[in-house]
Formats: structure tokens, C-alpha cells, sequence
């Protein structure tokens, strides 16, 4: 049994969302070139049938470009998996900026108070990832993920 994301589970305990819901029924944009059929139970369990890893950061797109993209997108095949369309299918529910919505309805009610996309902490305080050719320095508090990197950090 497919148990719930935990950022989604509010939306389904309020009756808000079903993992069944057409994520075109949010986003009806998501909608172009027979992507109708794609729920967000497929998105979830990474079986949208879109590409699974494409390197938007390489293109310099902003966040309304990288969307456009996947809704422009035919599937490669019938329901893979896509973060991004789910990023903001979240915010399309909640109405307000994902990580805005990921603090108050995980970060907070862990208690992981230091937990966040683009820490304000000093960077002394975060492991390092890997260094970056760009930086001349090892990455601290900066989102590994170039794709996220590219769409503000989030």
C-alpha cells in the first residue's frame, strides 16, 4: 500500500486532494500533449511516464520556463518521475510558496528549527557537498541539485 507523502498528507486528511486527483484538475496546464491521464499518485511514486532526469539548469531557465517545459512535454512512455511538477502542484494547493508551506507543515511540527531550502545560518555550520568549480569553494548550505540550484534553491 502506497502510504502518503508527508507534505500531502494534510491535504487528504482535510479531503482537499485524492492520490487519484488528475494533476491537470491543479494545474490544468500540465494538461498539453496526452498528459491528461497523469494523477498524483504517479507523480508521487515516480510513474508520470515523463523524462526523469533532465538538467534544466544547463539551459539557464528560470522556474516559469522549467514548468513550461514539462507541460509542453509528451511522456516517454505510460505512468516516471517529476519533482518539479509536484513542487507546484503543492503550492497550487496550499496557496502559498512550497518552502513556505514545507516549514510550517514539516519542519515546524518536527521541530527541526534549523531545517530549511536556503539556510540564513552562517555556513560554518553546514557540512560541505562538493566543491564547485564556479564557487572556487566547497558548497555549504547550497542545494546540491543544479536543477533546484537554477530555480532559486528551492
Amino acid at each position: 500500500m502506497l502510504l502518503p507523502s508527508p507534505l500531502f498528507k494534510g491535504f487528504i486528511d482535510r479531503g482537499e486532494i485524492r492520490l487519484d486527483d488528475p494533476v491537470v484538475f491543479f494545474l490544468p496546464t500540465f494538461s498539453r500533449n496526452e498528459k491528461e491521464h497523469i494523477n498524483i499518485r504517479h507523480l508521487l511514486t515516480h510513474i508520470a511516464g515523463l523524462e526523469a532526469q533532465r538538467e534544466f539548469n544547463q539551459e539557464g531557465l528560470r522556474t516559469d520556463q522549467v514548468l513550461e517545459q514539462i507541460y509542453s512535454e509528451y511522456p516517454e512512455y505510460e505512468p516516471v518521475q517529476n519533482f518539479i511538477t509536484l513542487y507546484k502542484l503543492i503550492e497550487k494547493i496550499a496557496i502559498e510558496l512550497f518552502a513556505d508551506f514545507d516549514n510550517l507543515e514539516v519542519f515546524s511540527p518536527l521541530e527541526m528549527i534549523d531545517a530549511a531550502f536556503i539556510p540564513i545560518h552562517e555556513t560554518e555550520r553546514f557540512a560541505a557537498t562538493e566543491y564547485s568549480e564556479q564557487l572556487q569553494d566547497y558548497k555549504r548550505g547550497i542545494v546540491h541539485d543544479e536543477n533546484a540550484a537554477s530555480m532559486g534553491g528551492v
